[in-house]
């Protein structure tokens, strides 16, 4: 089982890296002065559509009014970005109440988001509810290696109660159980379900042989799953079964 952990090894203040259309941090110390860089570019350019982050820390405080909410918040709300990819980083939008009274979600155009090795907790699963729990153009979400258990999982499956639009869920190597399978199975793979997901990567978890079952009886009359990886959780049994 792998642990997402943040970077701990110092890095350099690089400057990000700017085309037309991305923004891209690597490897690097992020200051508020970074954010502030950032906020500008996204609000001056009509044709923004990724931002990377990889591999990159902040020692900036993490509060309602910090610079990583505006700049999250400015980031989502723009009009034509597509993708957003986080990998081994802090920086990582997180639910902020009076921030979104005050704003509106955003993230029309977004069609791509994945966070991976960010070790996610709460906060910034209510970011994603909060985000994508209507339908949206967002048709791919990555959230593997984050060290999800099961109340983090329970959040994402709150969001396919009501979105219609995603149709790729990696949520691989995490820390959650037999109990999240049935979860999963009973709010986006059902009959009863709104959800239109086509692939779903649960590898490398603690699903057993319990998981797989649950995952086995649900497939037998969900017609729209196209491909489920389930490699290395389960035993050579449980995999032809399904």
């Amino acid at each position: 089982m792998i642990v997402a952990t943040y970077l701990k090894t110092p890095v350099a203040r690089i400057m990000p890296r700017y085309t037309k259309k991305t923004v891209s941090v690597t490897q690097a110390l992020v200051t508020p002065r970074n954010c502030t860089e950032i906020i500008k570019f996204v609000k001056q350019n009509n044709e923004f559509e990724v931002i990377e982050i990889h591999n990159a820390y902040t020692t900036s405080p993490q509060c309602p009014n910090s610079f990583f909410d505006k700049m999250w918040r400015h980031v989502t709300r723009h009009s034509t970005v597509t993708s957003i990819s986080l990998h081994n980083t802090n920086c990582i939008p997180k639910y902020s109440a009076c921030v979104l009274k005050r704003h509106s979600l955003g993230a029309e155009s977004l069609k791509e988001n994945s966070i991976a090795f960010c070790e996610l907790r709460m906060p910034c699963m209510h970011w994603l509810h909060a985000k994508f729990a209507c339908d949206t153009s967002l048709c791919k979400l990555v959230l593997s290696d984050n060290g999800l258990r099961d109340s983090e999982i329970a959040v994402i499956c709150r969001v396919f109660e009501t979105n219609r639009s995603i149709i790729h869920l990696d949520i691989s190597n995490n820390q959650f159980g037999p109990n999240v399978v049935n979860n999963v199975c009973n709010t986006i793979l059902s009959d009863n379900s709104s959800s239109v997901l086509k692939s779903l990567v649960v590898e490398s978890n603690r699903l057993f042989d319990a998981g797989a079952s649950l995952l086995a009886a649900v497939l037998q009359t969900n017609t729209h799953l196209c491909t489920l990886n389930m490699k290395i959780t389960i035993s050579d049994l449980w995999v032809s079964r399904v």
